[in-house]
């Protein structure tokens, strides 16, 4: 993520290139349409983002993984069809975070998924792309509190020829090999 000295820096460097001789209507119309032109922009600037899209029907209670834990947090939403992108939570300079700084900033992006979303994925795990083996893919939307009191939210892990389906406890670091899964954008 750009800080936003950064990112001040980037925008303005971008209004100095846009053209001058941009047709009127053109211009007017994306004044009207700033989804479109977000989306368009975006597909520029960021053209390596790999998505994968899952179907999403379960929205009954969820089973706790292990004896004696209790539901705290849980993300029903949304159901369907939602396309799934990884984002990335540390910020420029940064090795890793704690678990709740790695949530805030996972709610500030969108609609959190959680632990409902990561068993649709893992049921579709032939979709998930090859460049995402090297990740461990946080759904911070399902917290759990295990019986010490712990919270740990669920994640896929690739290993052995596959995923699974895991918790991490967020009072542990996050780091480079971590990603959120959300939305897209």
């Amino acid at each position: 993520m750009l800080e936003t000295a950064q990112f001040a820096e980037f925008a303005s460097a971008v209004v100095r290139q846009l053209p001058r001789d941009l047709d009127p209507t053109t211009a007017q119309g994306w004044i009207q349409n700033q989804r479109a032109l977000a989306d368009t922009l975006r597909k520029v600037l960021k053209p390596e983002s790999e998505s994968v899209t899952i179907q999403v029907s379960d929205t009954g209670a969820l089973q706790p993984p292990y004896n004696g834990w209790e539901l705290v947090e849980d993300a029903t939403t949304p159901v369907g069809t939602p396309e799934l992108e990884l984002t990335e939570f540390l910020e420029q300079g940064e090795d890793y975070v704690k678990g709740d700084v790695m949530r805030e900033r996972a709610k500030k992006s969108g609609p959190m998924l959680g632990e409902r979303h990561a068993r649709a994925l893992l049921n579709k795990q032939e979709r998930i792309p090859e460049s995402w083996k090297k990740f461990y893919l946080v759904f911070p939307g399902t917290v759990w509190r295990d019986r010490d009191g712990g919270l740990s939210v669920p994640y896929l892990h690739w290993g052995g020829g596959g995923w699974y389906l895991r918790f991490a406890w967020l009072g542990h670091d996050f780091d480079r090999d971590a990603r959120v899964v959300s939305l897209r954008k």
